[in-house]
């Protein structure tokens, strides 16, 4: 468990995760996920961060991945679809790229 994909590396922090994963499951929604926060400084802001009032500052999630089987559309502006990954992370995020992507 990453907080906003490490940051892209920036420092060595950065990629220290802030917690794990315990359960990955896809249902008929998607992929959903179980975890514990560390008991760290940036797990506890994290937290801190997801349970403020009157909204969460972070409340995003959003996996980084490497596609191992696309299907291209046939026309252009077709969108691609993904059939196979190798799933890298998943991070707690500001903003995720699919708004349904949450905690």
């Amino acid at each position: 468990m990453l907080s906003q994909h490490g940051g892209w590396s920036v420092t060595a922090e950065d990629m220290t995760p802030i917690g794990v994963w315990s359960d990955m499951v896809e249902d008929n929604h998607g992929l959903k996920v179980t975890g514990r926060l560390a008991d760290t400084n940036r797990g506890q802001d994290a937290y801190t961060l997801m349970k403020m009032d009157p909204r969460p500052a972070i409340s995003g999630l959003s996996i980084g991945y490497y596609a191992r089987e696309v299907e291209n559309g046939t026309k252009m502006g077709d969108p691609r679809r993904i059939k196979r990954i190798d799933l890298v992370e998943i991070s707690l995020v500001t903003r995720p790229a699919n708004e349904k992507a949450r905690v």
